[in-house]
């Protein structure tokens, strides 16, 4: 049987007389409009409908054939001790009265005349149902209260005004090896004299203040709270403390800020976007990112990471990118990137698809690396490769014609024994000798000019002159002209056009030496010049219009101008023959 959590009262009236009975119940029911009463007409029947139906109050003679009415109060009681039951007799005595209060009536009420008799009985009914529902609640949420304490990690207590405990409930006694109720009667001092900090906890809460704070007892951290408990006049007689335990909480934050931390002081850039939204915006980024972009959080939290993008982006990776993310798939990519002040910089990014677990989805965490010395150092090494590759070409092209040379005059020499055979060969010996100087001073491309001193033009120049063959070729100079230069590598410079002319214009070439209008110095022939649709490309390694030309003399000259940041022009001169022109950054 259980009790009717209702409105409506259920009532069942045993009585032997069944006039009476349904009397009493069409008087109660106009009494009581919630009121529902059904009748037995013995106790025994009264037993079995009370073990069929639902019941919150029971009414009943005494003197019934078979089982009297305190007979039925006791069979009742065994089964259901809290069960409003009411004695309404019209045979009551003393002795009657105190055996049903001892045997645990709830009323006991003398049948009298007429139908006030009913409203009593009402009113009795009322008021023990009444009682009885709410002495049902307490227990049940009592009973609530106790499973959910015993289900939760938390401790609930109360202390009396001298500190003793008289509740302690909650199943996180037992992490601390208490069982609940162990320790009621005993004080806190007693209890906790070990952790001086819970003493001054309380102590504050007696004091009146509302206390909350984190203290550590054996291996677990508890979050307390303790609240003054205060009479009418407002004087605390007690504390009322909650503690539940967070260690596994603790733990957590603890790992999430050391994990923050880590990710904050990373030596690269992480980011991590949501999907979920609208753009998969960024959520996350390091101090290491907004460092390498120049951006703050505020600016960039919210926003696509595409901002870093910017026109000579290579949409190639872009695209590799946003396939990854429709794939859910990492994906390792180099693009060119913007920073917030506009300074591209190469970025190497990594990105990842990372569950968030529990069904809440999933973001895609970033690394990304300043790779742009990599990238140039890659790119230099490159472009290295690419004049290793010219100079072996080149080379292997030159030197093939002067050795097929000395191998013919070599055996021709043997053959006849002829000088001339003789002297071609050491010529072919002298000219791969001159190619493997000019290969040695182009492969110092890129060397900067340590030393620039003020020299004479035209010193420097005829001391260039006296170095190479000139035969019948002659230098003139045009005005008195200083220069801030390195000399030995404006010697070379004058070396290399001076040889350039006479190989391209004879060895009766007339060269001239002489300044600019403005600043700088030119060198001009009158040799045959050089086309204008080759203007373009006479400083290249491999152009040359000799026959035994090598391709490098122009190129050392071209090297050897970059490095003093000069400006070099290709022309015709007045003689019709190449002019050469270096404009040099301030007065000469």
């Amino acid at each position: 049987m259980s009790v009717a959590h209702h409105e409506s009262v259920r009532v069942l009236h045993a009585d032997s007389e069944p006039d009476f009975a349904d009397l009493a119940a069409m008087h109660l029911e106009r009494e009581r409009e919630a009121f529902d009463v059904c009748t037995a007409t013995s106790a025994t029947e009264g037993l079995d409908r009370l073990a069929r139906e639902d019941v919150d109050c029971i009414v009943s003679d005494y003197d019934m054939p078979g089982m009297d009415g305190l007979d039925f109060l006791e069979a009742v009681r065994e089964e259901y001790p809290d069960l409003p039951f009411i004695l309404f007799t019209g045979r009551g005595s003393e002795e009657i009265a105190s055996e049903a209060i001892s045997a645990g009536v709830t009323e006991y009420l003398n049948k009298g005349t007429g139908t006030d008799q009913y409203t009593v009985l009402a009113n009795r009914i009322d008021n023990a149902v009444e009682e009885y529902r709410a002495e049902r609640e307490l227990i049940e949420t009592d009973q609530v209260v106790r499973t959910i304490l015993d289900s939760l990690p938390l401790v609930l207590y109360t202390l009396d005004e001298e500190g003793r405990f008289t509740r302690s409930r909650g199943k996180a006694l037992e992490t601390i090896g208490l069982e609940p109720g162990e320790v009621v009667g005993r004080s806190v001092h007693e209890v906790f004299g070990d952790f001086p900090e819970i003493i001054e906890h309380c102590e504050r809460a007696f004091d009146g203040e509302l206390v909350e704070e984190v203290v550590e007892v054996g291996d677990t951290v508890f979050r307390s709270w303790y609240q003054p408990l205060r009479d009418e006049d407002g004087d605390v007689v007690g504390v009322v403390g909650l503690s539940t335990d967070v260690t596994e909480r603790e733990r957590r934050e603890d790992e999430l800020e050391w994990k923050t931390a880590a990710l904050d002081n990373a030596p690269i850039g992480i980011t991590m976007t949501d999907p979920a939204q609208e753009d998969n915006p960024l959520v996350f980024v390091n101090e290491h990112f907004c460092a390498q972009t120049g951006y703050t959080e505020e600016e960039v939290l919210g926003r696509n990471c595409r901002l870093l993008q910017g026109e000579e982006t290579d949409p190639e990776p872009v695209a590799r990118l946003r396939e990854g993310i429709e794939a859910k798939e990492p994906v390792t990519t180099e693009l060119r990137n913007y920073r917030k002040d506009g300074t591209a910089f190469w970025n190497e990014l990594l990105i990842a698809p990372i569950s968030l677990g529990d069904g809440r989805g999933e973001r895609y965490v970033g690394f990304q690396r300043d790779v742009t010395e990599r990238v140039n150092r890659k790119r230099e090494l490159k472009r290295q490769n690419q004049r290793l590759d010219e100079f072996a070409s080149i080379v292997a092209h030159d030197l093939r014609n002067p050795l097929s040379v000395a191998r013919g005059r070599l055996e021709m020499g043997r053959e006849t024994g002829d000088d001339e055979h003789f002297e071609a060969i050491a010529g072919a010996h002298d000219r791969m000798n001159q190619l493997i100087e000019d290969i040695l001073t182009l492969a110092q491309e890129g060397r900067t000019v340590i030393e620039a001193d003020e020299c004479l033009l035209a010193a420097v120049a005829g001391r260039a002159w006296s170095l190479v063959e000139t035969g019948d070729a002659t230098l003139e100079f045009e005005g008195v002209t200083r220069i801030t230069a390195s000399e030995g590598r404006l010697c070379e410079l004058f070396e290399n056009l001076f040889r350039n002319a006479i190989e391209h214009g004879g060895e009766d070439v007339s060269v001239r030496v002489g300044p600019l209008d403005d600043s700088g110095f030119y060198v001009a022939d009158d040799g045959l010049g050089i086309p204008p649709d080759d203007r373009e490309e006479v400083f290249e390694t491999d152009y040359t219009t000799a026959d035994e030309g090598t391709g490098f003399g122009l190129a050392i000259v071209t090297q050897i101008a970059d490095a003093h940041d000069w400006e070099t022009r290709v022309t015709e001169s007045d003689e019709g023959g190449a002019r050469f022109e270096f404009a040099t950054p301030g007065p000469s």
